[in-house]
């Protein structure tokens, strides 16, 4: 019998698309909390700073506990670190709460639905995942639910005002990083713990966003402020959506293949219908069609296993480990 490659047993790990389905859903939350301090007075970059700050010392001991580890990286391995830390955590972070601060963070959370064809144009590639042919059916039907959850039967070329618009494009350019992070982290985590991965990419992304802080608000006023008012709901995104969300997707995506995994990161813009269906009264029956298409597709494409490695890989993929 052939001995099962890695690919093969990630396919079949349904515990895998489950947790990154459920750390998905804890950042679905921002959605309530980030607007929050935000509304305080607290500048984008700075929000995303004061996070990023608390998020080291939080995982300072699972650093330094495991750092003979990460002080074993190869360049590449350091590079593509760096570009999640920079990219997703850094820049794309950033660029999600400026859409929030333009004032259509609903609208820029449902716009989270595009990553998937980012990291699935580069899932092949990079980590030589190949679809079966109903995965590109199944695929193609999300998106299409996706699109309905956002705008229903309107053109999506008809933005409603000039800030959604911005909002859109900000959201986009996020969703961009955010699906090249997922393939870049699952690729990482070939040698190093969920843990430690996290804890990494939220240290490397402070010297940049120190840096933005300061070209932000110029070096005479910069300054790092943020009002009591705003403590509670930070603390609450670094708890939650951050630490809690954070690793759960990465113990997940190191037991799941990246195309599974950013179809199951759907699960986010999901949750956020559900939070905000409060006080938003404008989602029509065709929106809450298109999250059924989105659901449904999403069951099938695990039920069936539809992403297979390559015989040729096999070679590569055992020396990823059991």
């Amino acid at each position: 019998m052939t001995p099962q490659t890695q690919t093969e047993k990630l396919k079949n790990d349904r515990a895998g698309w489950v947790l990154v389905s459920v750390g998905a859903m804890l950042w679905g939350t921002d959605l309530l909390l980030r607007p929050s301090v935000l509304s305080a007075g607290v500048d984008s970059v700075t929000l995303v700073l004061g996070e990023h700050l608390a998020l080291t010392v939080l995982f300072a001991p699972v650093l330094f506990r495991t750092w003979r580890s990460w002080t074993k990286l190869s360049a590449a391995e350091i590079g593509g670190l760096l570009f999640i830390a920079w990219g997703g955590s850094a820049v794309a972070t950033v660029l999600l709460t400026k859409a929030y601060a333009a004032g259509e963070p609903f609208t820029a959370t449902l716009l989270q639905k595009l990553q998937p064809a980012f990291a699935v144009a580069l899932a092949g590639p990079v980590l030589k995942e190949r679809p079966r042919r109903w995965f590109y059916a199944l695929f193609a039907v999300a998106m299409m639910g996706a699109y309905l959850m956002s705008f229903g039967l309107t053109w999506a070329a008809d933005p409603v005002s000039k800030q959604a618009l911005v909002a859109a494009q900000l959201a986009v350019c996020a969703a961009a990083i955010w699906g090249f992070c997922t393939v870049i982290g699952r690729w990482t985590l070939r040698r190093l713990e969920p843990f430690t991965v996290a804890g990494i990419r939220f240290v490397l992304a402070l010297p940049v966003l120190l840096a933005w802080n300061l070209l932000s608000q110029g070096t005479q006023s910069a300054r790092f402020s943020i009002p009591s008012s705003a403590w509670l709901p930070l603390m609450a995104i670094v708890l939650f959506p951050d630490a809690l969300g954070m690793v759960l997707y990465y113990i997940g995506l190191r037991r799941t293949t990246a195309s599974l995994a950013t179809l199951a990161e759907l699960a986010y813009p999901a949750t956020a219908i559900i939070l905000a269906y409060p006080t938003t009264h404008d989602f029509t029956p065709w929106k809450w069609l298109g999250l059924a298409l989105l659901v449904v597709s999403l069951y099938f494409i695990r039920l069936e296993n539809l992403v297979t490695p390559r015989k040729s890989d096999q070679v590569e993929e055992a020396a990823l480990g059991a």
